[in-house]
């Protein structure tokens, strides 16, 4: 596997004792190996904490929140801890086919894309399907629709990305997606290295 990038797996999760386990085994259950999961747990008062515990898989990070803060901080705390390459997310009560990873990875890699995504099947409790989330044609840009982006960017599960860490990338890639003068003037001040500073500075306070 060591040819093979690491990609950050991050299930973000709070009082999802009934389900959590059903999400992490089909992110370790993936055909792409080389992963690592980072579970964080936004302060649940379930049980949780001992399931996460119990598992007995190297490639579990299980970080826990000191306190209630929503899914966005636990999301970005995932991030702060990622080392992969890639990064990619499911929501605890999400499962993820088996080859969704080694699929969705080969096709970024195929086109050199910084990001890709993929429908969801949603299903009753029963496992009776209910519908696709987005019902797209494969022909439609997903990007270019503003609505349809907005949909796929908030339901996180459906897609991989690079990890991103450096902002002028991340920037470049907002500014494909969603231009503007604000988003424009970040990215600006990442290619003149004051942006990283700035930030630092803001985090200090």
């Amino acid at each position: 596997m060591q040819n093979l990038p690491l990609i950050s797996v991050i299930i973000p999760t709070y009082n999802r004792g009934s389900l959590i386990l059903g999400a992490v085994n089909s992110v370790l259950n993936q055909t792409y190996r080389n992963i690592e999961l980072l579970v964080v747990d936004d302060c649940s008062t379930d049980n949780t904490s001992q399931i996460l515990e119990n598992l007995k898989d190297s490639r579990i990070k299980y970080i826990r929140l000191e306190k209630n803060s929503g899914a966005c901080t636990a999301r970005n705390k995932g991030i702060e801890y990622a080392s992969g390459e890639f990064i990619a997310f499911n929501d605890s009560d999400d499962l993820w086919l088996p080859e969704k990873l080694e699929r969705q990875l080969a096709f970024l890699k195929e086109n050199n894309a910084d990001i890709v995504l993929c429908k969801m099947e949603c299903k009753t409790p029963e496992n009776e399907f209910i519908h696709n989330f987005p019902n797209l044609d494969k022909s439609q840009q997903i990007l270019s629709d503003k609505k349809t982006a907005e949909s796929f960017l908030k339901k996180q599960a459906a897609f991989v990305c690079k990890t991103g860490k450096n902002p002028t990338e991340e920037f470049a890639l907002l500014l494909k997606i969603s231009p503007g003068l604000s988003v424009f003037l970040r990215y600006l001040l990442s290619l003149l290295g004051i942006y990283s500073f700035l930030f630092r500075l803001v985090l200090k306070k």
